[in-house]
């Protein structure tokens, strides 16, 4: 049940809050309430949230919570492509080409770098929304500004996002980032990049409650 789009909403919404009401979390992710008081209770049987007062719960257990979602990695299913230029100017074209036409947002590494994490490296991933329709203007645009398919390697990786991903992109400088909650979780399920969604949880603590030394 943590796994499907729904929920992640959810989890992503737990992880920026001291301490939330589950009529709050409905309101602002748009999950209904009896979804999130089922969720919240297998949540809360599994020592990953508390209720230590009448109305709010609390995340305990951050690292037990990505345990728990153990998400099928959304990064599965890429296309990619190749195009001349460094990182900054191709995500600029890739930002002018996709703008007002494509619901994307670029994620993992050019998210990483947006939100000052220093990381080396020139690849640049971003999530489309995975309506074939949505897929099909996004790999034309790319196409359009010069984009050529390449099955071993390319600068370029699309991958298709269903709207738990795509619903909270943050926007800066004109382009669309993933929040820093997914971003979170995509590079904590992502092996070759564990270390840096585990360095990014790390400067998130003080928005959430440590659990308790184990007895």
């Amino acid at each position: 049940m943590l796994t499907d789009a729904q929920s992640i909403k959810v989890v992503k919404y737990l992880l920026g809050k001291k301490s939330v009401t589950q009529a709050e979390i409905a309101k602002e992710t748009g999950v209904s309430l009896s979804y999130i008081n089922e969720l919240t209770k297998k949540m809360h049987d599994a020592n990953i949230v508390s209720k230590p007062h009448y109305k709010g719960l609390v995340l305990t257990d951050q690292h037990k919570l990505f345990i728990g979602v153990s998400l099928e990695h959304p990064l599965v299913y890429v296309r990619r492509y190749k195009m001349k230029g460094d990182k900054e100017s191709i995500e600029r074209s890739i930002t002018k080409a996709f703008r007002r036409k494509v619901d994307y947002a670029f994620t993992l590494l050019s998210a990483t770098n947006n939100y000052g994490l220093d990381v080396e490296g020139g690849q640049i991933s971003i999530y489309v929304s995975d309506k074939p329709e949505e897929l099909k203007k996004a790999y034309e645009a790319i196409e359009d500004i010069g984009g050529s398919r390449d099955d071993e390697y390319g600068r370029i990786e699309i991958y298709p996002a269903n709207e738990g991903v795509l619903y909270d992109k943050k926007e800066s400088n004109g382009a669309f980032f993933v929040s820093r909650e997914q971003l979170i979780l995509d590079l904590f399920n992502h092996s070759s990049l564990s270390y840096i969604g585990s360095e990014l949880l790390k400067r998130s603590q003080p928005k959430v409650i440590k659990s308790e030394a184990k007895k």
